[in-house]
Parts: C-alpha cells; structure tokens; sequence
C-alpha cells in the first residue's frame, strides 16, 4: 500500500515538473519556436532554387534526348 509519504513526494515530484515546464517555456525556451519563421522564408527561397535547377536539368534532359535520337537515327543503316 502507499503510505502519505509516497503520496507527498509524488505530488511534489508533479508540482516541480510543472513549475520546471513553466520557467523554461516562459524563458529560455520561448523564442525556439519564433526563429522557425524567420527561416521559413529562406527555406521558401531554397527551395524555388531547387525547383528551378529541377526544371533546367529536366529541360536539358530533353533537348539532349531529343539531339541524341536524331544523331542515332541518321547513323543507323537503313533495313530495307
């Protein structure tokens, strides 16, 4: 059975707990979730950089597929 001291010191185990959770979330803690959107618009920014050098690679991926099928077909002989 749990006798009135195990009681106590679980209750101030959950008041200190708490106590803890408020001092760090009101200080130290409470700018971690405001620098996220300063970032956001660098991260936007990387990431059209990134789709645009996405849409260069695939622009040069066809035009260079296009160029090297045609090349082929004229070099291949002809089976008539």
């Amino acid at each position: 059975m749990i006798s009135y001291r195990h009681h106590v010191v679980s209750l101030v185990a959950v008041f200190l707990a708490l106590a803890v959770g408020v001092v760090l979330g009101g200080g130290p803690l409470s700018e971690l979730g405001r620098a996220a959107t300063t970032d956001s618009a660098r991260t936007r920014a990387q990431a059209q950089d990134t789709k645009a050098a996405a849409a260069f690679g695939d622009d040069f991926a066809s035009a260079a597929a296009v160029r090297c099928t045609a090349t082929a077909s004229r070099a291949m002989p002809s089976r008539s």
